[in-house]
Order: structure tokens, then sequence, then C-alpha cells
């Protein structure tokens, strides 16, 4: 079927839905504060016994509407420049799961969680969470994704008391994003609490088991009045210094260092509308990505984003419909070492949002008279009834000898309470200026969801032509038509132990345009849930693959479990056993079949409320199939420890042994945080490698000590100056 008669099927098809009916919740109004509360996790201030308060939270993991044994209240006020919230959770203090750790890495604590829809608009989420050691951690939602990357300037305290635990939260008004209309503010909420070793979720309001997850769908309103109108002004200075060391024929040959500075700044046009601008922008990452096994890897890693400067606005450049061939339309990750950067986000009206991002991209490795790329991207979303939308992206980079152009349209459409449809069509030109040759090619998605209690299901159809790329965007796979079918009926047996049971039915059926051949996936697998957090689960997949045009046999089984055994101790291993390809890109040698297995595992040990300890194994070898030999294996060994002192002061420490490679890394970091942006790191990091000196030449038929190859020292500082 020619590209252009499905889209017009597709687009027919999204205006001629009737969209189901949203629920109506009864708004509630917080309490106005003559006095701010003291942010201390002690509720004794005389706004928190007028403010309105709500409970009955029933849950929805691992099942919905059930009671949560342990009551929680929340209470709601404001004043003209913050909002405030207070949880009280009732629990057994001795029981409580909770850790004084570095922000983010709370997942597996008890916590509770404000899912705020700041435009009530029911396209986006910010989620906040606090453990009840009063440690935040903070994402973005929208269209079925969290990006975990986001960090925003809000404040927490905690207290554990004889029955159960307080916390207290104000949020900045500066800190998010709203409409004002007529002098009200209109928002929506969902309230979340976890108690992990129950391995239970609830929420208030509850969901509706219809509903499944559509959290957006179903936020209870709050209606704020007289909120301060603010002018957003934020600068962000950032000083670094690096100084490194590498050795070369045994000798150490510094760098000799190199200060560096970087400003970035915020502009608040509106309460809705933000322009972010940048120059020189520091994007040295604290923690590096951790080390992934590459070997014998067809597509390229896939990384996330977590550099500031991109956060803001992010969620609005997810497009509806992709999957694994065509990751994202927008990866900011591909905007390397922009020397200027802005970008504008927000909204116009009640439906429209905007976002835009222009950068000058010196990127890695290029030579000083070489121009920088020219990076743009515009992204517009109209709102519609409920949670859906339909929305168009424009990207392009301006290299030295080419350009690439995308566009895309984009489009999700609830038609249920529990379904919904997504789709895009994307159009990518690439411009060779060389010889002013010019390729057009085309990638398109259309998926259908459901999502209730008993059931989960997904049909998906993707193309993408042989010549698609996009230089802005991530692509895994082109030149493939695939069809695929997932079901997964759960089951809620009536065991104190066995939570759920989740059977998970995959099918696929693949078209390789270059070869004409067909690959099909039959695939199944069993989850279980039991009390402790724990999953056991396991399966098989019938499989196969074409690669370079030929077809390869890929069945492969596989087991996993995780575990909470104690509030100290968290346990997860996966394992797989597969049929595997050599992938070779040379086309003078053929690619050939193999086996091999692929094990991950890891130990999380809280030994203290202050002090973490994980221990992580990623395994992977390759057997050739025509004589049985092993032609590679690797182990990934990573031990990372951190002392949180408390709230703001960490120190930790990261070892990560390659067996390939035999390449050690030793990184050690001293940082203080006060909020997001206002940082202090002070770190050290060393590379060695294990090999043998002789008359000082490196032999690499074995190796008797670690040697080190390289070494760096960095000191970064930086203040978020809000005005």
């Amino acid at each position: 079927m020619y590209p252009k008669t499905l889209l017009t099927i597709w687009l027919s098809g999204l205006f001629s839905i009737l969209l189901a009916a949203e629920p109506v919740l009864a708004p509630v109004k917080p309490v106005r504060a003559n006095e701010a509360p003291v942010i201390d996790g002690v509720l004794d201030e005389a706004i928190w016994q007028e403010a309105p308060a709500v409970s009955g939270f029933k849950t929805f993991v691992p099942d919905y509407g059930r009671e949560m044994g342990h009551d929680t209240r929340v209470l709601m006020a404001y004043d003209a420049e913050n909002l405030y919230f207070a949880f009280e959770c009732f629990d057994d203090p001795s029981l409580i799961k909770t850790s004084v750790a570095q922000r983010d890495k709370i997942r597996d604590d008890d916590w509770v969680c404000i899912n705020l829809d700041s435009y009530d608009d029911k396209q986006s989420l910010y989620a906040l969470y606090v453990n009840p050691s009063g440690i935040q951690m903070d994402t973005r939602y929208s269209n079925g994704q969290e990006d975990a990357g986001a960090d925003f300037v809000w404040y927490s305290k905690a207290t554990i008391h004889e029955k159960g635990y307080t916390i207290e939260i104000r949020l900045p008004l500066k800190s998010i994003r709203y409409s004002v209309r007529d002098n009200l503010v209109k928002m929506g909420v969902i309230f979340e609490r976890k108690i992990s070793r129950m391995s239970i979720q609830g929420t208030y309001p509850p969901l509706d088991p219809d509903m499944g997850m559509a959290f957006l769908m179903q936020s209870m309103p709050l209606m704020y009045e007289n909120l301060k109108p603010n002018t957003l002004v934020e600068l962000l200075p950032a000083l670094t210094y690096g100084k490194g060391v590498t050795a070369v024929e045994g000798q150490d040959v510094s760098d000799g260092g190199k200060p560096d500075f970087g400003l970035t700044g915020k502009f608040g046009l509106s309460s809705d509308l933000v322009l972010d601008a940048t120059w020189n922008p520091d994007f040295s990452q604290v923690e590096s990505d951790a080390r992934q096994i590459d070997d014998n890897v067809r597509f390229a890693l896939f990384f996330p984003e977590r550099r500031p400067f991109f956060l803001e606005g992010n969620e609005n450049f997810i497009v509806a419909g992709t999957g694994e061939e065509l990751r994202s339309v927008v990866n900011s990750r591909s905007i390397v070492n922009p020397d200027v950067a802005l970008k504008f986000s927000g909204k116009l009206g009640d439906k429209n949002r905007i976002a835009a991002i222009y950068a000058s991209d010196a990127g890695t490795d290029r030579a000083a008279t070489d121009p920088n790329d020219q990076v743009m991207i515009a992204r517009y979303i109209r709102a519609l009834k409920g949670d859906s939308f339909i929305g168009g992206v424009y990207t392009r980079r301006a290299e030295a000898d080419r350009t690439n152009d995308v566009a895309a349209l984009d489009a999700t459409i609830r038609l249920t309470q529990a379904s919904t449809i997504s789709g895009h069509f994307v159009e990518s030109l690439n411009h060779h200026l060389s010889d002013d040759s010019r390729t057009d090619n085309h990638a398109m998605g259309l998926q259908y969801a459901l999502d209730k209690r008993n059931l989960t299901m997904q049909g998906s159809f993707y193309q993408l032509s042989r010549g698609f790329n996009t230089s802005v965007g991530f692509v895994e796979r082109t030149g493939i038509t695939r069809y695929s079918f997932f079901v997964n009926p759960k089951l809620y047996p009536k065991s104190e132990l066995l939570i759920r049971i989740d059977n998970n039915i995959f099918l696929s059926q693949t078209l390789d345009h270059e070869s004409g051949l067909w690959e099909k996936s039959l695939g199944y697998t069993l989850n279980t849930r039991w009390i402790r957090n724990t999953v056991l689960g396991a399966g098989f997949n019938i499989q196969d693959e074409v690669f370079r045009g030929i077809k390869f046999k890929r069945n492969r089984f596989s087991i996993n479990a995780s575990s909470l055994p104690n509030k100290r101790l968290l346990l997860s291993t996966r394992f797989s056993h597969s049929g595997k390809i050599r992938y070779i890109f040379d086309e003078n040698i053929l690619p050939y079949a193999g086996r091999g297995t692929d094990a991950s595992g890891s130990v999380n040990w809280q030994a203290s409320d202050q002090f973490n300890s994980t221990l992580t194994l990623v395994y992977s070898d390759f057997t050739r199939e025509s004589d049985g030999i092993q032609e590679f294996s690797r182990t990934i060994l990573r031990s990372r420890n951190i002392f949180q002192l408390n709230q703001y002061f960490l120190f930790r420490t990261i070892v990560e042994y390659d067996t390939r490679a035999k390449d050690l890394f030793a990184d050690f970091l001293a940082s203080f945080t006060l909020i997001p942006g206002t940082v202090v790191h002070l770190g050290y990091g060393s590379m060695f490698h294990q090999q043998l000196w002789d008359n000082n030449r490196m032999q690499y038929e074995e190796a008797d000590r670690f040697y080190r190859q390289r070494s760096s020292f960095f000191f970064k500082a930086s203040y978020l100056w809000r005005l």
C-alpha cells in the first residue's frame, strides 16, 4: 500500500472518531495562607488546621480499588507565590523503607507523589516524589513517557514519628508553567503513595479500573484565586576546571588544565511561556553513562537526556506512536557541543503548545576551521478533547556538505476510556551540496492501545523506507514494514503471597525491504508478582532476523527475578540464551550464525539510611554455530558506593572493570547540591589498563598488572540566581 494512501486513511480515521466522555470530579479549593508555613515536616501551623484534606486512597498496583491498609491524608494550601502540600502517612515506623539518598535515587523506597497537571489540559504532568527522609525525585510525564531527567526547584521536609511519617512541600510557582484565566488558575492533581514492602501503590482520587493507568484523564481539579503574576528571570553561571593526564609510551603527559565559564538564562515571557538561552554551556555529567556491552551490536546505543538546558519543555518533543525502530524524531543528545543555543517553549491560549530549539553545534573532534552545524527544531501541538492531541514537528541540521530536513505529523486520539490510537507520518529530505543530489524518504506508524484492569493490549504498524534518515532524531532500523500485536490478560489470585499473574503474548511479522524476506516473532512471557516487591518471570521467543539478505534463527529463552527481602536489600537478575548473528558490515565477509548468553544482576544494599552500595554485573558471549568455538565473552562489573551525609552533601565512589578491554575505571566525587543549579562538585577519575611492560614497550600477549592510562581532575561550581 502506498504511503500517501495509508496517510489518507489514517487522517480520515482520526477525525471521524467520537471521543469518550471525560470523567467529571468536583474541584477542590486549597486554603489561602496569610502567613507561609515553615517547611519542617511538622504540621503545627494554624493553616494546616484550616486546609481542605482528602483521604481514601485506593490501590492501582498490583490491583485496583483495594484498601491500602494504612491511611493517608493530603492537605492543600497556597499563597501568592507558592503551592503548599502536606501528607500524613500512617504506618508502623519500624517498617518504613527510606534512605537519605542522592536526589532521584528513591524509586525503591516508600514515597508519596504529587502528579500535577499544571495547565489542566490533560497533556502532561509534573511528578514530584518525596520519601520519608524528605529526599526528592521529580519527573515529567507526557504522551505515555516519563522523563526521569527533569529537575525542578521545590522544597520538602519529612519527619518519622510513632504514627508513621509526615511530609511538607513548598512548590514555587516560578518552578512550573501554568495559565491564568479571569484571575483563576485551574490545575489537575492525582496524589500517590507507595508502600514498598507491601508491593502496593495507591492514589487519590482512586483510579478507575476501566480506565487503567490513564492518569491524565482521572485527575482531580484544583482551583486557585489571585495568584501573583510572576516574571521569571533565572541566571545560571557555571565555572569549571579540568585537568587530564595521559600515559604516552610509559610517560605521563598533562594537558595543562583548562578553566571554562558558561552562562545559561531562563526568561519567563508569561506564566506559561519561557525562553531559555545558553552560551558555552557546561554539558559535563557528574556521573557518566554506565558502560554498556557494545560488542557485536547492529544498532547504535541510545542514552537518555540528562543535560539541564534541554529539559525545560522536553516533553513537547515526544512524537506519538514511535517505537524501537524510530526511537525519537527529536533526540536532543544529537546536539553534542553547542557554542550557543536558544529554546522557546510554552503555551498559547488554552489549546496550543509550542516549542523550538536553535543551536550552533561544534560537535566533537572537529577542526577549528570547520563551521559549526546549525540545528533548528520546531514543534506545535493542538490539544483536543481529553488527552487527545494533533501536532507537527520540523527539524533541520545544516552541515558543511549536506542538509537534513525532517517534517512530521502526529496525533493521539482517545477512542474510549481505556483505549487510544496514536500515529505519525514523517518525511525526510537529504540534500548533498557537493553534487546537488536529493533523496526523499518516509517513516510512518500507527498504534492501538488498550489498558484496563484485566487486559492490556497493543497492535501496531510501522514502515520505514530504506533511505530514511534523521540527523536530529534516533533511528535504529530502516527499510522495513512491521505488523505486531501484544496482549496481556492479567489474573489476580486469592492468595496472601501471590498478587498478580501477567501473561504476555507477543507476535509480529516484519518485511525486510532489501531482501524481500519476512521475519517472524512469536513469544510468551509469564510474570508473577509476589509480596515484598518480588517478581519472578520466564519466557520464550521463536523468532528470526534478516541481516544482509540472510535469514537467521534467533530463538530465545529468558528468566528474570527481583525481590526486596527486607528494607535494606534489593536483588535483581536477568538471564537469556538465544541464537545470535555475528554482525559483519564488510561486504567481502558474510555474517554467520551463533548462540550466546546475556545476563545481568545487581545487589543493592542500603547499609544504613545514609550509606548505599550497589554491585552490578553485565555479561555477554558469542559462540560460533559452525565449529562451537566461543568467539568472545565479556563481563562488566560495576560497584557504586554513596555516603549521603545529608540531603545536600554526598561522597561517591564508582569502580568499573571490563574483562574484555581489561580496563579498570575508578571515579571519586564529593558533591554539594543546595537546589538544582546551585552545586559544587569536586571529582577525580582514572582509567587503568591491564597489560605487560617489557623494555618500556607494552605487550598484549599477557597481562601482569594494571597501569594507569589516563586520569582527570575536575571542579565545577554554579549558582542559580532567581530574580
